[in-house]
């Protein structure tokens, strides 16, 4: 019984440490960080929705929305950001 309480609380402690190490804010010093002058104007935006399985419905609905308010926003000219023009 003893053994079993140790191995235990040894497989918790360690689980305990790689979710504290995962959930870490900081970003490692070998990540590239962009200065904000590249020459680039165009904005990438990410999704993460369903579009499979039964919520696939509501998630090709955002995925379209999404679409559409980009096409709107580059139809009108983009955006300004820090004085840059974006699209």
């Amino acid at each position: 019984m003893n053994k079993m309480k140790l191995f235990f609380i040894t497989t918790v402690m360690l689980a305990m440490m790689i979710v504290l190490v995962a959930c870490n804010g900081k970003i490692s010093s070998s990540s590239k960080e962009g200065n904000g002058s590249g020459g680039s104007n165009t904005v990438n935006i990410g999704f993460s929705g369903p579009l499979s399985g039964p919520a696939a419905y509501y998630g090709e609905r955002t995925l379209n929305g999404l679409k559409l308010a980009a096409e709107e926003i580059n139809n009108s000219g983009g955006f300004e950001v820090n004085g840059k023009n974006m699209n």
